[in-house]
């Protein structure tokens, strides 16, 4: 019996980790002064978000003309944060690349650390 529901709970966990995300806000797209663009559109609820980045980062990075799945945080007082888990040894770290305040959008540069682009 056992073994039954620890299969059912693996093929549930694998069947749900596999779902298409589902639109639940307009698409939303960003051009920055530099030819910068975000691209980013609320999915599952508005429990996550797609973003595609472009011109944002370093030719051949890990954010350079990708599309990634960020988790939404609501941070209270009309604000928001787009962020991955991402672990490093055995920590677990928020990696924050948007946050919204009062309808605005701000992304974190992803490779340098100090230059925030307005959206």
């Amino acid at each position: 019996m056992r073994f039954v529901s620890a299969v059912l709970i693996l093929v549930s966990a694998i069947a749900l980790g596999t779902q298409k995300p589902v639109q639940s806000s307009p698409v939303k797209v960003f051009v920055g002064p530099e030819g910068e663009t975000v691209t980013m559109v609320e999915v599952n609820k508005a429990k996550e978000m797609l973003v595609h980045l472009k011109n944002v980062g370093v030719q051949g990075d890990e954010f350079e003309d990708q599309t990634h799945l960020y988790l939404l945080k609501d941070t209270g007082a009309h604000g928001r944060q787009a962020y991955l888990n991402k672990k490093r040894g055995s920590k677990t770290y928020e990696y924050i690349l948007l946050t919204e305040s009062s309808g605005s959008w701000v992304l974190s540069h992803p490779i340098k650390a100090t230059a925030n682009l307005p959206l």
